[in-house]
């Protein structure tokens, strides 16, 4: 029995020959190399909401702030931390997820 059908059995289709989307979303989240690229995702996506958060902010800041500037570099320091903690804290959690189950 070849790979996929094999697959599909265990999803529980015994008689599909076509990939099911039962089948596809088994090789996805099974595959080690995807759960990899799923957590390198996760960062990069924290990142980039992060640095959105950041440019948002200092298009909302007024002209006027130039002079403390050290102050509002500070505060666009501490929202792109904040914002980048709480976005990678899913792929993070989801990383020692798979740590757990794996032992």
């Amino acid at each position: 029995m070849d790979r996929a059908k094999r697959v599909v059995t265990i999803v529980g289709d015994s008689h599909a020959t076509v990939p099911s989307v039962e089948h596809l979303l088994y090789l996805v989240v099974m595959a080690p190399k995807a759960r990899v690229l799923l957590i390198a995702g996760g960062y990069i996506t924290a990142a980039t909401l992060a640095i959105a958060a950041v440019l948002v902010n200092q298009a909302l800041t007024p002209a006027d702030a130039q002079a403390s500037a050290g102050m509002a570099a500070f505060g666009d320091a501490i929202l792109f931390c904040v914002v980048f903690a709480a976005v990678g804290s899913i792929p993070t959690a989801y990383a020692v997820y798979l740590l757990i189950r794996r032992q």
